[in-house]
This record gives structure tokens, C-alpha cells and sequence, in this order.
């Protein structure tokens, strides 16, 4: 972006100037709505030649167009942001000198996900906002199991990735040390082995690490948010309130739930379906995280539990078992691949 001193900002010259798209911020990965509304601020308060409402919208569109976007402009999204910014007389000063985020940095040519992702609203569980929600709210894991609309328990684990996945969706499974990136139909023949999956579907069966090394699971390679995972491990919670807040989520954010898997450990794992729109995503997960949601989750290639697998020791030598010798089973509580 063009710097310009106090001396330049109050020439002649620069009184006579039209704003050029060098003088706009790029735009952030997140919040792009906002951004156009400051830049809307911005060319409303150039200090040089005035700039009509018409020529802000045209500015901003070519802005936006000169990048990559995430998503696509929605219908009169612009020329609202200008109208308003233009006709309030009261929006002005700190608007103006709002710090924008730079450009986001890929992780390959290809990649589609930046190397750094925008922080989540909130950082950490809210008591306050658990406990509304809590009281607010009840469905216990019976009622889980109950209301699902297909009875998840009785599937093998890829039969349920196939009512969730298409066959030519690139599925990485494994553990957590061997992650392992294939179609799903070539699953669906050789079989699974492992009880990790990346909810999101992988781009490419290999891309390049944050440390430079070829991975099969990594920020480079994988594709499109397909799910939003929210995963609740707070031990003092019991597995009721859990699922408790889970449907408060669903509610609050008239959030499409598609799976719960029980972890076998401490979790609840609840798959909902992902948006279009990266902005809209971040606010779910900042809301999920308010709600006792673990913020790793929003990382696109971050890992969940595979539905009705079996759990694996820490080091992958074999399976956990539990204090009787049973293997511990990931269980689906709901289902609703619709």
C-alpha cells in the first residue's frame, strides 16, 4: 500500500489526486465483509479529490477481483457497504485507521489454505456461556441415540463414510503417525487400518509440510472445509452435558449436525456441515471454542475420530483396550447423512 507523509497528504498535488487501487489494503482471509465496509470508510474520507459513491464500489470490486478470494462478492454486498459508509455522518476517525491484516501467504501454488490462519474470536471455554447453555439446554447421549435419523452404531466405519463422502473424495486415514491419503473407493477394497481421519477431503495424496518435508496429511494438501468438528473434552463435564452443548451449538447457529462419534476416551466428536463462506466458519468455530470447543479443530487439516473404528495406544503398536481387556470401540451416537 502507498505510504503517504503528513507533507504529501496536505500538497496541492495530492488535494487534486484520485485514490488508486494501491492506496487499498489487500484483503484479509477472514472478515471480508468488514473490509469492504473500512474500505468503503477510507475512500468516503480521501483527503484528495472527492470519490462519488460509484467510483468507491468500482475501486473495491477491482480490489477484490486483483487477488484470489476465498469466496465470491454477494449480490450488492459493495454497494451496500458504500451506501451506508457514505450517508452516516457519524462513521468516521478510528474507522479509518482500523489496522488491516496483510495479505495471507499460500503454503504451495496449489495450496489453498494460508500458512497462517486468522485467530479465533475467542481463545479459550467461556464458564459463563457454558453454563447458560447448560441450563438452557438438554439432551442427554440416550437422546442422542434416539433422535439420530439413522442408527449409526450398526454401520461398519466405511459404510458411513460413504453415505458422507463420494467415492472419488480423497480420504486421508490412518493413525497419527502414518496417515495415509487415498480415494475413498480405493478404501472401500483394500480396507481401513487405523482410527484417525481428516474430516476435511484432501486435495492431493501428498503435499508439502509447514517444516518443507512431503506429507500425506498437511495444510498443503488438503481441499475445501467439507465439516466443522467440535470436540468437547472438559472432564468435568459428563458425557450428558456434552451432548448438551452440542445441540446448543446446532441451535444458536441453525448448524446442520451430521455425526457425533464417541472417542472411546474423554470427547464427543460432532461433525456439522461446513459453509462456503471461510467467514462464516470462523465464527462458528469461535463459537464452538466459547462453548468448551477445542480451537485445534479449526485447522483444516486437523484430525477426528473414525466412526465405529477401533482405538489405537498413543504409539500406534495396537489397540487400546480397556480395564476388562475389551477393545475400545469409537462409537456413531447420531447420523443424518442427508
Amino acid at each position: 500500500m502507498t505510504i503517504l507523509t503528513s507533507k504529501k497528504k496536505n500538497c496541492k498535488a495530492f488535494r487534486r489526486q484520485k485514490p488508486t487501487l494501491a492506496d487499498l489494503h489487500e484483503f484479509p482471509e477472514i472478515g471480508i465483509h468488514n473490509h469492504i465496509f473500512n474500505l468503503a470508510l477510507f475512500l468516503r474520507n480521501w483527503r484528495g479529490a472527492k470519490v462519488s459513491p460509484g467510483e468507491a464500489v468500482d475501486l473495491i470490486k477491482a480490489k477484490f477481483y486483483q487477488g484470489r478470494q476465498r469466496r465470491d462478492l454477494q449480490p450488492r454486498e459493495v454497494e451496500n457497504a458504500v451506501q451506508t459508509a457514505f450517508n452516516s455522518p457519524r462513521l468516521k476517525g478510528s474507522f479509518c485507521r482500523k489496522v488491516f491484516l496483510p495479505k495471507r501467504v499460500m503454503t504451495s501454488s496449489d495450496g489453498l489454505w494460508p500458512k497462517s490462519l486468522q485467530p479465533l474470536a475467542v481463545k479459550e471455554q467461556c464458564t459463563e456461556a457454558v453454563q447458560q447453555g447448560l441450563e438452557k439446554y438438554d439432551w442427554s447421549v440416550s437422546k442422542v441415540i434416539g433422535d439420530s435419523p439413522v442408527k449409526g452404531e450398526i454401520w461398519s466405519t466405511l459404510d458411513i463414510l460413504s453415505m458422507l463422502y463420494q467415492p472419488d473424495d480423497l480420504i486421508c486415514s490412518g493413525t497419527f503417525y502414518a496417515p495415509i491419503t487415498r480415494p475413498l473407493h480405493h478404501w472401500q477394497v483394500e480396507g481401513l487400518d487405523g482410527d484417525l481421519f481428516c474430516p476435511n477431503p484432501m486435495r492431493a495424496e501428498q503435499g508439502t509440510n509447514l517444516s518443507g518435508h512431503p506429507s500425506a496429511r498437511c495444510r498443503d494438501n488438503v481441499g475445501k472445509r467439507k465439516y466443522l468438528v467440535y470436540e468437547c473434552d472438559d472432564k468435568s463435564l459428563d458425557f450428558d452435558q456434552k451432548a448438551t452443548l452440542i445441540l446448543c451449538l446446532r441451535d444458536k447457529l441453525e448448524a446442520s449436525l451430521r455425526m457425533i462419534v464417541h472417542s472411546g476416551g474423554k470427547s464427543l466428536h460432532a461433525f456439522f456441515d461446513a459453509s462456503e463462506d471461510e467467514e462464516t466458519n470462523w465464527e462458528f468455530m469461535s463459537l464452538a471454542v466459547k462453548y468448551g470447543g477445542d480451537p485445534d479443530m479449526y485447522r483444516p487439516e486437523q484430525q477426528s475420530r473414525l466412526p465405529n473404528a477401533y482405538r489405537r495406544c498413543k504409539d500406534s503398536s495396537g489397540l487400546l483396550l480397556d480395564q476388562s481387556g475389551n477393545k475400545i470401540r469409537q462409537t456413531c451416537l447420531y447420523l443424518d447423512p442427508r
